[in-house]
């Protein structure tokens, strides 16, 4: 009888231990006696926390795909904005070169004229302002535009 009670006694023993055991206690991280490393594998806390870690990864994966593609949407709405920037900035470039080419052409055919001449070196100065202005690129086209207009109603003004 003694020679069976006692492997009774070992295993009520481990059966309890095991149920006593929580998963804070079975952290492979954290030195634990035998009995506790016994207790986590039979009471299958280790693998509950195998699957965790597994679900958590999946998760934290999934949110990284995510992550990933908003910064590639973003990279490309950047690219594009950069690119409309320049189309722009030509443009800007454009339009300033054929005011600047209509005013020389103006006070070409206007010498002689003062009125006219100060009339258009006026225009290039307000030009200087607008190009030197924090303003958008827009604005800035709107303004140049405008001068534009005004340098062609002063020729026909002037009946050059």
């Amino acid at each position: 009888m003694k020679r069976l009670t006692l492997p009774l006694f070992i295993a009520s023993l481990t059966v309890l231990t095991a149920c006593s055991v929580t998963p804070e206690q079975c952290d492979p991280s954290v030195e634990a006696s035998v009995w506790n490393k016994m207790a986590c594998k039979t009471s299958g806390t280790y693998d509950n926390r195998v699957k965790e870690k597994e679900r958590t990864l999946q998760s934290e994966k999934a949110k990284q795909t995510a992550l990933h593609k908003t910064y590639a949407e973003t990279q490309k709405k950047a690219k594009g904005s950069e690119r409309a920037l320049a189309k722009k900035k030509a443009e800007l470039v454009a339009l300033n070169k054929s005011v600047t080419d209509y005013a020389t052409q103006l006070k070409q055919k206007a010498k002689g004229k003062e009125d006219v001449l100060a009339e258009v070196r006026k225009v290039e100065q307000q030009l200087k302002q607008v190009n030197g202005s924090a303003a958008s690129e827009e604005a800035k086209q709107a303004e140049i535009k405008a001068l534009k207009r005004k340098l062609e109603a002063l020729q026909a003004a002037s009946g050059i």
